[in-house]
């Protein structure tokens, strides 16, 4: 699920099935001796930004993403250790696009003085655009690292603590069991409206809410029976880019996980969304995870109120600079006023665009302070100005109950 005004930072790797990539990436293993270390955590609309040391003992920032089935190395830093490539593998990111990349050995790394050896990682050209290398240089920690001990998140005081104590969920009552995939990808079971989902990805590296596909909502007359905002989504990014999607946003009562209970429960469904959890969900709990085990405990928090006003657009900044419109909330003001997916923006607040941001970076750091501003005015090629106000997202029912 996008909050307004939010690109998506979701980096989901899926890898396709070959024994000698899965040998490589299954060697992975963690220090024997004893730890338990806790570490800072910083946030970008949600997602979490850790520090990893690699062989050169140069530390970089990494996205920690439990739904990423392998660690990702930025190619930049792959040159700089002068790796080189041992298997490949074909890798699909969450857009459903497709390449076959290089797998290298990264050998040793640090996460908080906890050493993990015998790291596989693909090397990946982020496009030149991707909001990826101005947050995580280094790239995605993936499941292959973060299985190897137990963790505790805590959203509260953005925390991350890893040990190879044990957890013993597996005795507790109230603890979920998950399964994993080669690599330790969490799946669990839940239930949304009494609908059984199974095969829910566990997705710290998904800034939103429960993510389904747009078939399911129809099957079960989920979409018939709630209000939706229609989202014409051409702002997130996959690890190779962006792809139009048509997504439907919802807040959806009777959410179940385990034994816990959520209501007002963010939903989107769309044709190229997996079913996952993201960010926007778990940060409700303090969230504990076993995988010697297979089990995940969530003890529920307070966690602080979003707001759900948006100006009814996203932006989305192309190699040369130029920024238009990237996605399209519908209904809102910004769809009334005819703006469109692709429209060119020229300036905003009446400076030219191309002034307005230093870089890339300052693009995104703007996009996603959007939710501090009231009020931005646009000014487009055809010379149109339009004065977008923040206002409450807008639902409506798209299909009737006999559809």
């Amino acid at each position: 699920m996008r909050l307004p005004y939010l690109i998506l930072l979701v980096i989901l790797v899926n890898v396709g099935c070959s024994r000698k990539p899965i040998q490589v990436i299954n060697r992975a293993s963690v220090q024997t001796q004893p730890f338990k270390q806790t570490i800072p955590y910083s946030t970008i609309k949600r997602v979490m930004i850790v520090k990893m040391k690699l062989k050169n003992n140069r530390t970089y920032r990494f996205l920690w993403d439990t739904g990423a089935a392998a660690t990702v190395i930025n190619r930049k830093v792959a040159n700089e250790l002068g790796l080189k490539a041992v298997s490949s593998m074909k890798v699909v990111d969450s857009r459903q696009k497709s390449r076959r990349q290089g797998i290298v050995n990264l050998g040793k790394v640090e996460i908080a003085g906890v050493k993990f050896k015998n790291i596989a990682a693909f090397v990946i050209d982020f496009p030149e655009e991707s909001v990826i290398s101005c947050y995580a240089d280094g790239g995605i920690i993936g499941a292959n690292i973060i299985s190897r001990c137990n963790w505790t998140i805590d959203y509260e005081t953005q925390q991350l603590t890893l040990t190879n104590s044990p957890f013993n969920l597996h005795k507790n009552t109230k603890a979920i069991p998950f399964k994993t995939n080669f690599s330790g990808k969490m799946y669990f079971q839940a239930q949304l409206m009494g609908n059984t989902i199974n095969n829910v990805l566990f997705d710290s590296g998904s800034s939103g809410g429960l993510d389904l596909n747009f078939k399911f909502g129809l099957k079960t007359g989920i979409l018939k029976k709630f209000p939706s905002n229609k989202l014409i989504d051409g702002t997130t990014q996959g690890i190779y880019g962006t792809r139009i999607d048509t997504t439907y946003l919802s807040m959806i009562d009777s959410l179940k996980l385990g034994s816990q209970m959520k209501s007002g429960i963010p939903v989107e469904f769309g044709k190229l969304s997996d079913t996952k959890v993201g960010n926007r969900v778990l940060q409700n709990f303090k969230v504990h995870i076993d995988f010697a085990h297979k089990h995940l405990l969530l003890e529920p928090r307070n966690a602080p109120f979003e707001s759900r006003l948006t100006f009814g657009v996203l932006f989305k900044r192309a190699t040369n600079g130029k920024v238009s419109i990237g996605s399209l909330f519908q209904p809102s003001y910004a769809a009334q006023k005819g703006l469109k997916v692709g429209d060119e923006i020229i300036a905003i607040d009446d400076q030219p665009v191309k002034t307005f941001f230093k870089d890339k970076c300052h693009f995104y750091d703007w996009q996603f302070k959007l939710d501090q501003l009231k009020q931005i005015k646009l000014t487009l090629t055809n010379k149109q100005q339009v004065i977008l106000e923040q206002k409450p997202l807008a639902l409506k029912f798209w299909w009737s109950a006999n559809d």
